[in-house]
């Protein structure tokens, strides 16, 4: 594919963490999605007013990190149809709602 055969290789000339995904400005290449957000938070204005509310906002940010990572776990099992119906009950009806418990507590 052209990611794997010419964009990666190119691109990871400018950043040796190269991956899925990315954003260039300028000459800076930012990649992973967490950097990728805070990076796009930046350059729109869009910054906590304050320590405490950075705080606030990495917290979050980690915990629906962590609800993605659940996600991933549930939903990529080598594409096995019975495993993913079988692990849907206990991701929807326990991790979903735990993490969405966390969130609206906070």
């Amino acid at each position: 594919s052209v990611w794997w055969g010419k964009k990666k290789p190119m691109l990871s000339e400018k950043n040796a963490m190269m991956t899925l995904p990315y954003m260039i400005d300028g000459e800076k290449v930012v990649t992973l999605s967490n950097a990728c957000y805070l990076f796009m938070a930046r350059k729109c204005g869009i910054v906590p007013a304050s320590e405490a509310a950075a705080i606030d906002n990495e917290q979050v940010q980690m915990q629906v990190f962590d609800l993605r990572n659940d996600a991933i776990k549930a939903c990529y099992n080598g594409g096995d149809k019975e495993a993913f119906a079988a692990a849907m009950p206990g991701y929807m009806g326990g991790a979903v709602t735990g993490y969405y418990a966390k969130l609206n507590g906070f």
